[in-house]
């Protein structure tokens, strides 16, 4: 199972970049072995994506995913 966590933060013109202002973290779990593509997800308006995480396993070798 893939899993994906995006991070929204939003950063109003005058403050710019502030990692206060975070709002929300997203995460998916795509479910099956392999995973399954799923509708896409936007950042609201004046929003983004500041990162992501990717876990990632060997198939049938203990202690990784998918096992």
């Amino acid at each position: 199972v893939a899993l994906v966590a995006l991070v929204a933060l939003v950063a109003p013109p005058a403050r710019g970049w502030d990692t206060a202002t975070a709002t929300s973290t997203l995460s998916v779990e795509n479910g099956g072995q392999w995973g399954q593509w799923g509708d896409p997800e936007f950042c609201p308006g004046r929003a983004f994506a500041s990162g992501f995480q990717l876990k990632v396993g060997t198939p049938g070798t203990p202690g990784t995913l998918g096992t």
